[in-house]
């Protein structure tokens, strides 16, 4: 199959300073954050640093916790148009795990760490941090989907392997906080070794989980399961 030719976007002079704005803004906010921490940064504060108006400001970000997740809503755009770009013929976890190896590599910076480990950190930003999970499941789902049949089986498969994903890029996520972690480059070399890891995992529990059926299938006296083990042998 043909790999999927993504759409070009020619980005205009105004969206160019519209963006270098939007991430001057967010830089601003971020180095605030780490000296004064979130609850005691102000958006006066942010819209001082970053030498635009007040007005201005609110209309990049309505609230202080939207720059905050500045960088995080960005990881999830990245992760949903890198698995947009792969070959169709990738196999469904191949596809997840270029994509987030790829954007995890491309956000390792020490600024994009010390502002995670800031919103971890941070009461009253555990409610959005913990949606960001719920999107990112939503998101993969949303694009396996688009790459299967579309019958009911397939989006039931592809619902499963992103809440699967999901649950464990939270877990590891939040157990090692980003410490194991200190820059591109260490990403580049930890991440997918992670990766190897968790399928090797899910291998395990797939073995441990058909050895469970075959015994209950024997000690039941299935014939249809006996059958088919004995048909299986003589080949």
């Amino acid at each position: 199959m043909k790999k999927e030719n993504p759409v070009v976007i020619v980005e205009g002079r105004l969206q160019r300073k519209r963006r270098e704005t939007h991430d001057r803004i967010a830089k601003a906010a971020i180095k605030l954050f780490r000296k004064l921490g979130y609850e005691d940064t102000t958006m006066d504060a942010i819209a001082e640093a970053a030498d635009v108006s007040r007005r201005s400001l609110f209309h990049y970000f309505p609230s202080k916790e939207d720059v905050a997740f500045a960088n995080q809503e960005k990881f999830l755009a990245v992760v949903v148009e890198e698995m947009r770009r792969q070959p169709m013929e990738s196999s469904w976890p191949a596809l997840i795990e270029c994509a987030m190896v790829h954007a995890i590599v491309d956000a390792a910076s020490p600024e994009n760490i010390a502002i995670n480990k800031l919103v971890r950190c941070t009461p009253a930003l555990q409610s959005r941090y913990q949606r960001k999970y719920v999107l990112m499941e939503q998101a993969i789902a949303s694009v396996l989907v688009k790459r299967s049949n579309g019958d009911a089986a397939s989006r039931t498969r592809a619902e499963l392997l992103a809440a699967i994903f999901t649950a464990w890029f939270r877990i590891a996520t939040d157990d090692a906080g980003g410490a194991s972690i200190k820059g591109h480059g260490d990403a580049q070399q930890k991440v997918p070794e992670a990766f190897r890891q968790f399928w090797q995992s899910l291998l395990a529990f797939g073995e441990e989980g058909l050895a469970y059926h075959a015994q209950q299938d024997y000690l039941s006296g299935n014939p249809d399961s006996l059958a088919a083990k004995k048909g299986s042998r003589k080949k």
